[in-house]
């Protein structure tokens, strides 16, 4: 919401300059409170929307059935995070090395993708340039 709220204030002052905010903005609350203001603002995310992955597609259609409403980038990354884990404790169900089994694990199928840690423990995926182009999210070829 906040990001919405500066785009509209940047826009009140009359600035046409190009808008770019974080992933953590990529929601839908951005483009509800946004409106015309946000039009165009752009983001890298390493979240496709679009993708076409049999197992992106499986978990849009189950999230929706179980919760009732559409899944977004946070629920995609929070299952594949939980899947990290799940697989790390497969390997050491222990607190002990723990770390290690999950450092050990390597790449990791994502729902769009192979997914990877690096020594810092953060994931490394496919990134994306994406757009709202008439109040939707569009992800740049």
């Amino acid at each position: 919401m906040d990001t919405a709220m500066l785009a509209q204030q940047v826009r009140k002052l009359g600035s046409t300059l190009p808008l770019f905010t974080s992933e953590w903005a990529y929601t839908s609350d951005v483009i509800n409170f946004g409106g015309k203001a946000v039009e165009g603002m752009q983001s890298y995310v390493t979240y496709n929307p679009a993708s076409q992955s049999k197992a992106h597609q499986a978990f849009l259609v189950n999230f929706e059935k179980r919760f009732g409403y559409k899944s977004s980038f946070a629920a995609v990354l929070a299952y594949e995070a939980a899947n990290y884990l799940f697989a790390g404790l497969e390997r050491n169900p222990r607190r002990e090395g723990f770390k290690e089994a999950l450092a050990g694990l390597g790449s990791f199928p994502g729902l769009q993708g192979a997914v990877s840690m690096n020594r810092a423990g953060d994931p490394e995926r496919d990134t994306f340039l994406a757009v709202i182009r008439n109040s939707q999210f569009t992800t740049i070829d």
